[in-house]
């Protein structure tokens, strides 16, 4: 046995031995013939320069079977006129069959490019830089011919420029195998590929960027015609296989494709990363798990200005779909969809289609459809039913306006419709539609400003109506029920969630509100900024949706809170009614009496809000009044020195700037009277007593107290009164200034009780006079500081103002009351049989210099002519 293994031996290396030896031989013999034949045929049939700057070497072991001639450093110049360099290569072999040397007749069969750049392009006209073969050879019969069956790729850079079809392409061929009759006009050529294509460029459009490509296929080319028909080529680019075939048609104008092509088992994250970056945005913070699968086609001519029409039809079937920032997927997705980039072949026409979508989202079933058109300003039709946790779907709106969502809505055939740029183009919003039914289930709302809790309500959406079946609001202590229609609220919601829109949606409202208890502060949200908190509770800040409304709003609230302030049977209906807001047969229970009012505020000039109300005020607790309402933001007279009850009508007028009051502008006629009083620790009368020595002016009660005062310039003007007390009776007149400084001019006359007391006392005489009731009369004049003012004896100029006030009889407030209620019905009479209308207004409000000081003219030009109204 070990001899035949040792003759087995022996005979191999024989074998080899020869093989080498005849190799040497036929390379020392033939070398230098082929490679002066080689480079004379290839001279004779490049039409263009070629430049061999490293040696030329023969071989016949390199490449066994083969025979090679391997040229080092080969530069061919384009046909172009620029000749640029179309092929740079280290290395380039030429592989023929051994047996050739004996026939002397050298058919090159296969060719090998190692570590080159290939540049091919076509300019402006549509001329190639590639054609460098000559088109009939010098001599029929030839020594050397380029009969190639097959071309080996190895590190070979390879760019694409189409200037005239706007195509840029950039590849890094690792390694590549293309079979075929190449040297022949028509042939199938069989590819097997593994390359990195750093650009794919289309019109500007990088479709495949840095993405790994293999290829596995034939193509049936026709040189004669530019036709290039693709088999069911395999190609898999970042681990996703594809199928493609069809036909492309090369043209001077362009290409022309007609191509099909299909795909399973994919992943959308992985889909994603083949797309533009214009289409990426829309899936790359989504990953999938499960089969999506699709097919597709590309048809029509691509050139600089054309691009090819685009249908991709795809599907999911079980498959689990995640967010990038939720915390919760969407599982057993199923659905069939489409994208298509439209009749123009471009972003504006694309579209995108999800059909038959169904999911089960936080343990819900949730379906729907959704339609994407116009990639540019995207228009989205979407149909959705089931129970969406607010909370866990946020995350797929961002909003810079709301915080924080929580709850739950049931969508019943929802659907909306409209541009989604809408939203940030305000002309756009009242496009948009919506319909179907929602219920809302303890759903809380956070924006930057407010906080909104227990939120519950059915509601049907028609048209961009919503029609309120059931509405109930629950904070804290308070409770809303409201029943009625509102039109324009889902366009009014979206400007107010984004920063970027001015707000100026009108919201169309029908509704009526009954509350068993409301306090104000639980529907409008508790503070959650200091933003909110530069409108401080002094501005009284009209609510910003008054702004927003129009319609009409009857409520029924049996406890009302507002601050410090409480009432029972709160009723009346509120009228928004394009620049102005009526307050109509306003009524309610408070501080143990009860309120009527009327009234009609001006918000014309966004910037300026003008108040006319009249109300009558019947026994009141005045102290409890002063009370809730933080004694009116004053210190001079508050609830700790009155005690009371008022009966009052009041005309009041206010004023609004950039939405705080300006109490510089309030004016107010009042006829009031107060019964059972009790004036107590009242600083202007305490002073009186550094004079008179009377402590019983500590606590002052009187059994009655009556007077018409007049509040403007941020001045309370008192009219001569009188006040009979248990202490002594005054007759005051004068001024009370907001700042707390006083401008009096007082009577007083003390009853005989008191009158020996202040004669042994004072040894003023001239400020005094005797009445013929035997009471003696001080008149006394009062300014400055009301902690501490400046008082003098003048008895004539008191004497003058009181006789000149009860000469008036105060006849002009009395008039103006009378005027001022009257008004008030006549609005009432006007705006009685107003009706909602079927559709809102859309209202663009400027708030440029010019329509500024217009307005600001018309509203001083009305108050001037109101006399005694003006501000």
């Amino acid at each position: 046995m070990q001899k035949k293994a040792s003759k087995i031996f022996k005979i191999t290396t024989v074998i080899l031995l020869t093989l080498l030896l005849t190799g040497w031989i036929i390379g020392l013999v033939f070398e230098e013939k082929i490679k002066e034949v080689a480079v004379k045929e290839l001279n004779n049939q490049l039409a263009t320069e070629a430049k061999i700057k490293g040696k030329i070497s023969f071989s016949v072991f390199s490449n066994f079977p083969y025979a090679s001639i391997k040229f080092n450093n080969v530069e061919i110049k384009e046909t172009l006129p620029e000749k640029r360099n179309l092929l740079v290569c280290k290395k380039i072999s030429f592989l023929f069959n051994i047996w050739d040397l004996l026939k002397t007749n050298y058919s090159i069969k296969k060719i090998k490019f190692e570590d080159g750049v290939l540049q091919i392009r076509k300019n402006a006209e549509g001329l190639s830089n590639y054609n460098i073969f000559k088109t009939t050879g010098s001599s029929s019969k030839k020594e050397f011919s380029l009969t190639i069956e097959e071309a080996l790729l190895s590190n070979i850079l390879i760019s694409y420029e189409d200037v005239h079809s706007n195509q840029n392409y950039f590849f890094n061929t690792h390694s590549s195998i293309l079979s075929g009759n190449l040297s022949s006009d028509n042939f199938i050529l069989n590819i097997e590929s593994d390359l990195f294509c750093k650009n794919l460029e289309l019109n500007g459009v990088n479709y495949l960027p840095n993405r790994s490509i293999t290829l596995n296929g034939s193509l049936n080319i026709d040189l004669s015609r530019n036709s290039y028909r693709i088999n069911d080529t395999k190609i898999t680019i970042e681990d996703n296989r594809f199928l493609l075939s069809g036909t492309v048609l090369s043209e001077l104008k362009g290409a022309g494709l007609d191509l099909k092509f299909q795909g399973n088992d994919l992943r959308i994250e992985e889909i994603s990363a083949l797309l533009p970056v214009q289409y990426r945005s829309y899936f790359s913070h989504f990953k999938s798990k499960g089969a999506i699968h699709f097919n597709g086609s590309i048809v029509g001519m691509i050139s600089k200005n054309l691009n090819p029409k685009v249908d991709i039809y795809f599907g999911i079937n079980n498959g689990l779909l995640s967010h990038d920032k939720m915390n919760e997927s969407f599982q057993r997705v199923n659905l069939t969809g489409k994208f298509s980039n439209g009749a123009t072949r471009s972003l504006s026409s694309s579209s995108l289609e999800l059909i038959n979508f169904s999911t089960v989202f936080s343990n819900t079933p949730v379906s729907g459809s959704l339609i994407l058109k116009n990639f540019l300003h995207p228009y989205l039709d979407m149909q959705l039913n089931g129970n969406v946790s607010l909370e866990k779907i946020q995350p797929l709106f961002p909003s810079n306006y709301i915080t924080a969502l929580n709850g739950t809505v049931a969508l019943q055939r929802f659907f909306f419709r409209g541009n989604v740029d809408g939203i940030t183009r305000s002309v756009n919003l009242n496009k948009i539609e919506a319909g179907g039914s929602f219920t809302l289930q303890d759903v809380s709302v956070t924006t930057k400003t407010t906080a909104y809790n227990q939120i519950n309500g059915s509601f049907d959406i028609n048209n961009n109506q919503i029609s309120i079946n059931r509405f109930n609001f629950k904070a804290r202590e308070s409770d809303l029920d409201v029943d009625g229609t509102i039109n324009n609220f889902i366009p009014y919601l979206i400007a107010s969630m984004n920063d970027s829109v001015k707000n100026q949606q009108k919201i169309g409202l029908n509704v009526k509100l009954t509350s068993q208890h409301l306090n104000w502060s639980d529907l409008v949200g508790t503070k959650t900024t200091d933003e909110t908190k530069s409108l401080s509770s002094k501005d009284y800040p009209i609510p910003t949706l008054f702004y927003a409304m129009t319609g009409s709003v009857t409520g029924n609230i049996e406890k009302f809170s507002y601050d410090r302030f409480n009432a029972s049977s709160l009723h009346g209906t509120i009228l928004f009614l394009g620049n102005y807001i009526y307050f109509n047969d306003m009524g309610m229970n408070a501080e143990n009496g009860n309120v009527t009012a009327n009234g009609k505020l001006d918000i014309t000039n966004v910037n300026r809000n003008l108040l006319d109300l009249t109300a009558k005020l019947d026994g009141l607790n005045i102290s409890q009044l002063f009370y809730e309402f933080n004694n009116f933001d004053q210190t001079a007279l508050t609830d700790k020195n009155l005690k009371g009850t008022v009966t009052s009508e009041v005309v009041l007028q206010a004023a609004w700037d950039e939405r705080k009051f300006n109490k510089s502008k309030l004016y107010a006629i009042a006829n009031m009277s107060v019964e059972n009083g009790e004036l107590n620790d009242f600083e202007p009368m305490m002073a009186l007593g550094k004079f008179v020595k009377i402590s019983e002016l500590r606590n002052i009660r009187f059994s009655k107290l009556q007077n018409q005062i007049e509040i403007k310039n941020e001045k309370v003007f008192i009219p001569s009164m009188q006040i009979f007390t248990n202490a002594l009776n005054v007759q005051l007149s004068g001024t009370h200034a907001f700042n707390n400084t006083i401008d009096y001019k007082v009577q007083l006359n003390l009853l005989k009780l008191l009158t020996s007391k202040f004669e042994k006392s004072s040894v003023v005489t001239n400020a005094t006079e005797k009445s013929t009731e035997g009471f003696l009369n001080l008149y006394l004049t009062m300014t400055g500081a009301a902690s501490d003012p400046l008082i003098q004896y003048d008895k004539g100029a008191v004497k003058e103002k009181i006789t000149s006030d009860l000469k008036n009889e105060k006849k002009e407030f009395k008039d103006v009351l009378k005027k001022e209620f009257d008004k008030q019905e006549q609005d009432k009479g006007e705006i009685k049989d107003w009706q909602p209308p079927a559709e809102i207004e859309y209202m663009e409000f400027e708030s440029d210099t010019i329509a500024s000081e217009v307005n600001n003219e018309k509203y001083h030009h009305k108050k001037a002519k109101k006399g005694n109204r003006q501000f």
